[in-house]
């Protein structure tokens, strides 16, 4: 009877989340993440037999920064439905059932972590927002965490001197899967190892395993490397190429404050959707983050380290370093670590909490006044998961079906009047090639003139959109009222706005409710 009401707590806890599938399986978003359009252009190509390139792109070019595992999966979509946008409904369901999967994970995550009230944490990991959305979009988050906690629990059951051998180069292989989703699995050839490391020989299985698909990804992606060197190349096709050329060494303090400061906040935000920027909303996501983190560690120490945080520590390392401020989304793999230390950490207050009530008069009016303030946050967090599910991502998918919908009038138009070979600059870049044929690349700023909110530095790199437009043989621009603001030193206007006050040459030849579609008119000066 336990287990049974255990399993209807959980199937209770997923109903929103298969609500919102259901309500979003045309997939409405895709190509907000932008990633997640690559993926999924990256997976026609696959399905088509033209190997695995970015069609999208002028010159198709091959795509060297994916690894290829989830745009293969992608690709069984674009198989056994090619109509596009049909066949989306299928992806989203094929999302869905990953995110089921890492709910699956999870509980093999809490149990090996050793988390109590594993059912109330699971039923948390279901009703989680973000691993909602993640349900119903293309990203590779969600399938890399399956991957990289089943490795870990592999390894975990393979650092037991009782288990045979050969199951540490089954973690090992699991983890080149992982790796093989997502290139930041690359931090399990080093938890791997590390954890089986008073057992060598089980380490160098583990590492044995994964090593022939880093090596063999790497030297492909090395071997097909797009020759351009613009920056929008570089940028569709090179992590670490872009990567150097984005940021300079004395850069790299500003960029790690910034990337914690974010870090500790969207950790807080994984737990309760929607705190916000404001004061009181950091405040409260940052004294979150440090319960998880410090109920992480009281965690490990009862039980012991497990490979699950030697594979945290690199893997926050990473994200710490890294040219882009990591959000919720990028946390995602860590959910179920984060979640175990909250609990117990709450579990911990409660401890207190008791041996508090049965004291005096004042430690029973001080944790009558604690346990006020647990309930008031806990409701508060109960009110915005409400929220998100019934207003907030129901309305951010409507958002994206209209602007959609608004779009795709100039998507025809384009198709019936620009030539064959026209190529466009625009933010949904792989869309308008999926609806008009016409190949088209995004702009991108440099993430390093956000780090420092360099004013003078995204002007020029506004200025510089018909240079590298001609970099590319970009001749038309294609900007809509769906296109994101650009936001910088608290100011955001939208990129258009910005982009046609930075280059007044463009034309434009054509205009609907729906966009704008300019004539890219070099000059000389742009063109330096």
């Amino acid at each position: 009877m336990r287990r049974c009401a255990a399993a209807l707590a959980i199937l209770i806890a997923l109903a929103p989340s298969a609500r919102l599938a259901w309500q979003s399986r045309d997939v409405p978003h895709l190509g907000c993440f932008h990633d997640d359009s690559i993926y999924w252009i990256s997976a026609r190509s696959l399905a088509s037999g033209a190997g695995y390139r970015i069609a999208s792109l002028p010159g198709a070019p091959f795509q060297t920064k994916y690894p290829p595992l989830y745009p293969l999966l992608l690709a069984g979509v674009w198989r056994a439905w090619p109509e596009f946008p049909a066949n989306l409904r299928l992806a989203a369901l094929l999302s869905w059932t990953i995110a089921a999967a890492y709910l699956a994970a999870s509980r093999v995550a809490f149990h090996d972590l050793g988390a109590r009230y594993e059912t109330a944490l699971l039923a948390l990991v279901a009703l989680n927002p973000w691993v909602a959305l993640g349900g119903v979009s293309l990203l590779s988050e969600l399938p890399f965490s399956v991957l990289a906690i089943a490795a870990l629990a592999l390894t975990e059951r393979a650092r037991s001197r009782k288990a045979p051998e050969w199951l540490a180069a089954a973690a090992g292989g699991v983890a080149a899967l992982a790796y093989l989703t997502r290139s930041a699995g690359i931090v399990l050839l080093v938890a791997g190892p590390l954890a089986l490391l008073k057992q060598r020989k089980r380490a160098l299985l583990f590492a044995a395993a994964m090593l022939p698909a880093v090596a063999g990804w790497t030297l492909w992606s090395h071997l097909h490397r797009s020759p351009a060197a613009d920056a929008l190349s570089i940028y569709y096709t090179d992590y670490l190429g872009y990567y150097l050329r984005d940021l300079r060494l004395a850069d790299l303090p500003l960029v790690v404050w910034t990337n914690l400061d974010s870090m500790v906040c969207s950790l807080g935000g994984l737990f309760v959707f929607g705190l916000g920027d404001g004061v009181w909303g950091r405040s409260a996501a940052r004294i979150l983050a440090a319960a998880a983190v410090a109920g992480t560690v009281r965690l490990a120490r009862r039980h012991g380290w497990k490979a699950y945080h030697l594979f945290a520590a690199p893997y926050t390392a990473v994200l710490l370093v890294w040219d882009f401020t990591p959000d919720q989304r990028f946390l995602v793999p860590l959910l179920p670590l984060a979640l175990a230390g909250l609990g117990c950490e709450l579990g911990n207050l409660a401890g207190a909490l008791r041996v508090a009530w049965s004291g005096g008069r004042a430690n029973r009016a001080a944790a009558a006044g604690v346990c006020a303030l647990l309930g008031a946050g806990l409701l508060f967090a109960g009110r915005r998961t409400a929220n998100a599910f019934g207003t907030a991502l129901p309305e951010f998918m409507s958002r994206h079906r209209t602007a959609s919908a608004a779009a795709l009038p100039v998507c025809r138009w384009i198709g019936a009047n620009l030539p064959p070979d026209a190529k466009l600059l625009a933010y949904y870049d792989v869309l308008v090639y999926l609806h008009t044929g016409r190949r088209a690349s995004r702009f991108v700023i440099p993430s390093g003139v956000f780090y420092r909110e360099d004013r003078a530095a995204l002007e020029a790199a506004c200025r510089s959109a018909t240079a590298l437009a001609g970099a590319q043989g970009l001749t038309y621009a294609l900007l809509t009222p769906g296109d994101p603001d650009i936001e910088i030193a608290g100011e955001s206007r939208p990129a258009g706005e910005r982009l046609l006050a930075a280059n007044p040459a463009w034309r434009a030849i054509h205009r609907e409710e729906g966009g704008a579609v300019y004539r890219i008119v070099p000059t000389a000066r742009n063109t330096r």
